[in-house]
C-alpha cells in the first residue's frame, strides 16, 4: 500500500508540475502561441484535469474503501475525469492531423492554419468530449454498500446498452485515434525520410555558410560616372561611398537539419507508442470487466488494475515531457519562468535597441576630441559588417 501511494505521489507531482509550467510558458509568452503550440496548451490542461480530478479521487476511495465525497462529486468526478480524459485523447488526434498537413502539404494548409483555426478545432474537441460522456454523467450513483460505506459507479437501466457504449468508447477514444495518428505520423515519417534522403546530396562547399552578397550601388553609380566623364575629357575623382543595403542569403547547414528531422521522426513514432501503451490496458480490462465480469474478477488482482490505471495517469506527465521539454524554445522558456523573468523581446526589437546603442555610440565619438580619426573609422567598419561573427539578423533563436 506504501508503495502504492509513493507511485500515485510521485505521477500527480510530475503531471501537476510539468503541465502547469507549460500553461504558464505559454501565457507569459505571446510569441510561443503558435497553432501546434496552442493545441500543446489545450493538452495540458487537459492533462492537469487529468490529475487533478483522477488520482486523488481514486487512490482515496481504494485506501479507505469508501467513497466519502458525497453524490454531487461522485457524478461530478466521474464526468470531469471522462471530459478530460477524452479531451486529451481528440487534442493528440488534432495535433497528428495538423502536423500532418502541415509537413506533408504545407501548400494547402496554409491559407487556412491559423490561431483561430486552431482555437475552434479545440473547442470541437472539448465540447465532442463532453457530449460523449454524457451518458456516464448520468446513469452515475452514489450507492450505499452493506457494510455502511458508500460507492460511486454506474448503474445502467439495460446491460446491453452499457456493453455498447462501453465498445463506442473503445473504438472513439482508443482503436480511432491509434489508427489516425499512425496513418498522419506514418505519412509523416516518410515524408521527413525522403527529405533526409536527399539531403546527402546537398554540396558540402555549403555546409555550415553564410553566404554574403554585398550590393556596392552607389560605388558601382559613382565609379560609372567618372568613368564616363573620363572619356569626355573632365575626368573627377570618384567617391565610393559604401552602401549599407546588404542582401544575404543563409543556407543552413544541413547536417544539423537532418539531425533535427531524424529527431522529429523518433519523437514521432515515441508519440503513438506511449499513448497505445498507456491506455490500452485500461480499456481491454474495462470491456472485459462488462462483457464477462467473473472471469475478469477471478483473472485480476487489485494490485494488477491499480498498476495499468497508474500506467493511464502517466500519460498525463509523459506529454509535456515528449512534446515540450524536447524543444529547445520551450527549455529556454521554463527557466525564465523559474527565474520570474519576462518573455525575451523579439529580434526585431533587440535589432532596434542595438542599433540604437550603436547610433549613439558614434555620436558620443563624433562629438569627442579626444577620439582620434582611426579609431572612428575602426568603430564604423565593425559597425557595418563583421567578417568573424556576421550579423545579428543570423542569430538562432530556434
Amino acid at each position: 500500500m506504501d508503495i502504492q501511494i509513493g507511485f500515485y505521489s510521485v505521477i500527480f507531482l510530475l503531471s501537476m508540475v510539468g503541465n502547469i509550467l507549460v500553461i504558464a510558458t505559454l501565457i507569459q509568452n505571446k510569441r510561443m502561441r503558435t497553432v501546434t503550440n496552442v493545441f500543446l496548451l489545450s493538452l495540458a490542461i487537459s492533462d492537469l484535469l487529468l490529475a487533478v480530478f483522477c488520482m486523488p479521487f481514486t487512490l482515496v476511495p481504494v485506501l479507505l474503501r469508501n467513497f466519502i465525497f458525497g453524490a454531487v462529486m461522485c457524478v461530478l468526478i466521474r464526468y470531469l475525469q471522462a471530459v478530460s480524459v477524452g479531451a486529451s485523447c481528440f487534442t493528440l488526434v488534432a495535433i497528428s492531423m495538423e502536423r500532418y498537413y502541415a509537413i506533408c502539404q504545407p501548400l494547402h494548409s496554409r491559407s487556412w492554419q491559423t490561431l483561430s483555426h486552431s482555437y475552434r478545432s479545440i473547442a470541437v474537441c472539448w465540447a465532442l468530449s463532453a457530449f460523449i460522456m454524457t451518458p456516464i454523467a448520468v446513469f452515475q450513483s452514489h450507492i450505499p454498500l452493506p457494510s455502511g460505506a458508500h460507492a460511486c459507479r454506474e448503474i445502467w437501466p439495460d446491460t446491453d446498452w452499457e456493453m455498447a457504449y462501453n465498445v463506442f468508447l473503445d473504438l472513439a477514444l482508443l482503436v480511432i485515434p491509434v489508427l489516425i495518428m499512425t496513418i498522419a505520423y506514418g505519412c509523416v515519417i516518410r515524408n521527413l525520410a525522403r527529405d533526409v534522403r536527399s539531403d546527402f546530396n546537398i554540396n558540402p562547399y555549403e555546409n555550415g555558410k553564410t553566404l554574403e552578397l554585398k550590393l556596392f550601388k552607389d560605388s558601382v553609380r559613382s565609379a560609372t560616372s567618372s568613368q564616363s566623364s573620363a572619356d569626355e575629357g573632365n575626368f573627377t575623382p570618384p567617391i565610393m561611398k559604401r552602401s549599407r543595403k546588404v542582401h544575404r542569403i543563409r543556407h543552413t547547414n544541413p547536417e544539423k537539419i537532418r539531425q533535427n528531422k531524424i529527431r522529429v521522426i523518433k519523437m514521432l513514432f515515441v508519440v503513438v507508442l506511449e499513448f497505445f501503451i498507456c491506455w490500452t490496458p485500461v480499456y481491454v480490462i474495462q470491456t472485459w470487466m462488462i462483457f464477462d465480469f467473473k472471469s475478469a474478477k477471478q483473472h485480476l488482482s487489485p494490485i494488477t488494475k491499480t498498476f495499468f490505471h497508474l500506467l493511464s495517469y502517466f500519460s498525463s506527465c509523459c506529454n509535456p515531457i515528449t512534446y515540450c521539454f524536447m524543444n529547445k524554445k520551450f527549455r529556454e522558456a521554463f527557466v525564465r519562468v523559474f527565474q520570474c523573468k519576462g518573455p525575451t523581446p523579439p529580434l526585431k526589437d533587440r535589432r532596434r535597441n542595438t542599433g540604437q546603442l550603436r547610433l549613439d555610440s558614434r555620436r558620443s565619438e563624433a562629438f569627442n576630441p579626444n577620439s582620434s580619426t582611426s579609431t572612428k573609422n575602426s568603430s564604423i567598419r565593425q559597425v557595418d559588417y563583421d567578417p568573424i561573427h556576421g550579423s545579428d539578423d543570423f542569430l538562432d533563436t530556434d
